[in-house]
């Protein structure tokens, strides 16, 4: 349940599709659920408006060298050395737990691929800081043009689809309005942030369709151009089902016997043993169901090895779909050693890849067409964007930002 409830918290806000939500703003809709602490209503609170109310922050005295995360934006220097870490833009504040929290997982993954050694640590953390900087900057600059311009019937219709996203949650939560606010605290959130992010969210799409859906055209021609240029995207997966005999070497290890490289060897031996009886009874004859429910260990063993249709790279042991994929169907493999274990594959049935026609995927082709063309009118209009904002502190927000990352992941 908990993952399915994750998919919920996190891909509300960074899986919305920006032609995700059809109707969104179609006629009037009611407005937010009072509280009730007994029912999944979301709780309502004050929609988040052009500007954070952070007080205004010391300003700071930058490097005047630029990165990638704000160039081209206006960077001023003020005399003063900034102590807070707030990063400024506009008349809109950007705070360290902001930007680190979005890549948390990047950064722990960060600290095991580093060693835990600082020296190489700081520097991919800097570029990661730096990358999600450049988001916030660009959906603070979004959030602030999205609020001057909804009307009042787009933000109870946002109002709406946040209840909607909200009680679906809780629902996944085994209806427990307790539960998803312990798995939002798990996540290093709360439910006043989750609720502000996701109707900012909401506003930024349904604002970048409203300013852009009018320059946007894709014909059928362009539609078939697509479709021939990416051919081997329209088809249907290849897929075989296998018949198989397993021996993992972990099912041969004796709880009592000796460990280390020792008790692997004595598991590689008696495997090959195991194996080399399966072997024999298939080549005196008897039908390779009937070996495998004797022989196998694997977890199809009781349905005589038997396995589902799958398509390519399902398999965990890759040299076994490979051999089922190359054979011709009803033969029998070779024995198949791997790391894990050894393997005897039959292959069963195999279906070839087919390509769907033009007419089952023009409709998917539109939709990535129309959202190609709107990136491209959005990247261009954040470059407008960029251009004209001011940002005050940036050197000294990213240099506190790493450290807080250092010592939050390497310094425990």
């Amino acid at each position: 349940m908990g993952g399915s409830v994750r998919k919920v918290a996190a891909i509300a806000l960074a899986g919305l599709v920006l032609f995700g939500c059809d109707g969104l703003f179609r006629g009037r809709r009611e407005g937010v659920i009072p509280p009730d602490q007994e029912s999944s209503a979301w709780p309502r609170t004050e929609r988040p408006g052009p500007a954070n109310p952070s007080p205004q922050p010391p300003p700071a005295s930058p490097d005047p060298a630029r990165t990638a995360a704000t160039a081209p934006y206006r960077i001023v220097s003020p005399p003063q050395v900034l102590e807070a870490a707030v990063l400024q833009v506009n008349h809109s504040f950007i705070t360290v737990p902001q930007v680190l929290h979005p890549i948390r997982q990047r950064l722990q993954a960060l600290t095991a691929a580093s060693g835990g050694e600082e020296v190489r640590f700081r520097p991919a953390a800097q570029a990661m800081i730096a990358e999600e900087t450049a988001n916030q900057l660009e959906r603070v600059l979004l959030l602030v043009e999205a609020e001057k311009r909804l009307t009042e019937e787009q933000r109870k219709a946002i109002d709406e689809e946040v209840n909607k996203i909200y009680r679906k949650a809780v629902a996944q939560s085994g209806g427990i309005k307790t539960a998803f606010v312990a798995l939002l605290r798990q996540e290093g959130t709360d439910l006043e942030t989750w609720h502000r992010d996701l109707w900012s969210a909401l506003a930024i799409q349904s604002y970048v369709q409203q300013q852009f859906a009018s320059r946007i055209h894709v014909t059928r021609g362009m539609m078939w151009k697509h479709y021939q240029a990416n051919a081997e995207r329209f088809r249907t997966e290849e897929r075989v089902q296998m018949q198989i005999i397993a021996a993992p070497f972990e099912s041969f290890v004796a709880k009592d016997g000796p460990g280390g490289e020792q008790g692997r060897r004595e598991a590689v031996t008696q495997a090959q043993e195991h194996m080399a009886e399966a072997w024999e009874a298939l080549r005196r004859g008897t039908d390779f169901g009937e070996v495998a429910a004797k022989y196998s260990r694997g977890p199809m063993a009781s349905a005589n090895g038997v396995w589902p249709m799958m398509a390519r790279n399902s398999f965990r042991a890759a040299a076994v779909e490979q051999a089922a994929f190359a054979q011709e169907v009803g033969q029998v493999s070779k024995l198949i050693t791997t790391p894990e274990g050894l393997y005897i594959v039959k292959t069963l049935t195999r279906r070839r890849g087919q390509q769907v026609s033009f007419e089952k995927v023009q409709e998917q082709i539109e939709k990535e067409l129309r959202l190609q063309q709107l990136d491209g009118l959005r990247r261009e209009y954040l470059t407008e964007l960029r251009s004209k904002a001011t940002v005050v502190g940036a050197e000294h927000f990213w240099q506190v930002a790493v450290n807080t990352a250092v010592r939050m992941y390497l310094q425990p």
